[in-house]
């Protein structure tokens, strides 16, 4: 259920052969790679033990500019901290906002906080009115220096008929490689993927050994 690439279109399906190896390229992290992990507080949820794991073992392995975030921030502040990363991964209850009279996609995106009835996030596209915390990425918000963004959250890749999710939209705007999900995740079972997905970048795995 997650997809990525570094070349083309973010929600090609990863498949286990030749043909699909080159998308899935992306050289060696060096040591001096500025990295942002963000762990967004929910009750009853964890968001926050594997991107601690994953931080403690990056630091173990050298990487001297690794950095975790835990509890809530703004739209604003996460477009900042995706902006500031060459790698950036969230740990985040995913939001996919429904037009109910056409019961069709018109956003997907990123909780910020843990106000069920007034959710704050990072979206693929402007749904709401008035002065908010949310945040869209627009045309000018540029990713050009980040290589790899990991959004760990249900549907983060999920896509409408004609709206682009919140992968798509990142990875058109210059990011290298973004992964997303396409379904919802179990928590427990993200946070496993996650540890693992950093293991194998950390021992020098390509995204496409790492991913799967």
């Amino acid at each position: 259920n997650y997809n990525a690439d570094g070349i083309a279109v973010s929600q090609m399906r990863y498949v286990n052969n030749t043909s699909y190896r080159d998308e899935w390229y992306l050289t060696k992290l060096d040591y001096n790679t500025a990295i942002n992990l963000l762990g967004i507080t929910n009750q009853g949820h964890d968001h926050s033990l594997s991107l601690l794991l994953v931080d403690n073992d990056l630091k173990k392995s050298g990487f001297v500019n690794s950095n975790t975030v835990l509890g809530n921030i703004s739209g604003e502040e996460c477009l900042e901290m995706i902006q500031e990363s060459q790698v950036f991964i969230s740990r985040s209850h995913g939001i996919v906002i429904i037009d109910v009279i056409n019961n069709s996609i018109i956003s997907t995106g990123i909780q910020l906080n843990d106000d069920e009835s007034n959710k704050i996030g990072l979206f693929s596209r402007v749904w709401w009115n008035g002065t908010s915390e949310n945040r869209a990425i627009v045309l000018d918000d540029s990713f050009s220096d980040t290589k790899i963004i990991v959004f760990v959250g249900c549907n983060t890749a999920t896509t409408g008929s004609t709206v682009s999710n919140l992968s798509e939209i990142a990875h058109h705007n210059g990011a290298q490689v973004v992964i997303g999900f396409t379904e919802s995740i179990w928590c427990y079972e993200a946070n496993i993927w996650t540890t693992l997905f950093y293991e194998a970048l950390i021992s020098g795995n390509t995204v496409g050994e790492a991913v799967v």
